[in-house]
């Protein structure tokens, strides 16, 4: 059986508006203890996202505790459509270098996947990606034949004057 980002998302994603003020997002956080906030307008429609660093840095450089949202807001690079098939949703999640990401319908927030979240969903329903190889590092390459390195070093030492070259 294959999933999809539905069926393995939570639907608690924590969404603010973008003219909240800094020091509204940082309780929130801080009460919920989640890693993002996730920006939205009215219609639900996802705008970005203010990572828990951004906070943190915004706090540690004395930023105005009433400045808006929208000053820390980045673009979510990586989102998951609702029917994103759960192996596309852990290759974006591990080549973005994301513990959680956006799920979202329409262009509008339903919910987040983390990547404990997919494992706990995987463990429950015993489900197969399907894509060993898409973890697997590449094959390491056979080293080069010893002529080639022979050959290698030889023109090496030719290049930085330490052997002149013998006619054949």
């Amino acid at each position: 059986m294959q999933g999809t980002a539905r069926d393995a998302m939570s639907a608690d994603a924590l969404t603010m508006s973008a003219e909240q003020p800094l020091h509204k997002a940082i309780e929130r956080l801080a009460a919920d203890g989640e890693c993002d906030v996730y920006i939205v307008n009215e219609e639900g429609a996802l705008l970005g996202i203010v990572p828990d660093y951004e906070l943190l840095k915004a706090r540690l450089l004395d930023a105005s505790p009433t400045q808006p949202l929208a000053a820390f807001m980045t673009p979510a690079a990586c989102v998951a459509e609702a029917e994103t098939p759960l192996c596309e949703v852990a290759v974006r999640l591990r080549s973005c270098l994301q513990r959680q990401m956006p799920v979202v319908e329409n262009g509008r927030l339903i919910g987040r996947i983390t990547r404990t979240g997919l494992l706990r969903f995987l463990a429950q329903q015993q489900v197969s990606l399907g894509t060993e190889d898409a973890f697997d590092p590449p094959p390491r390459q056979s080293p080069p034949p010893p002529n080639f390195l022979r050959a290698l070093r030889r023109a090496e030492a030719v290049n930085s004057g330490a052997e002149t070259t013998r006619p054949d």
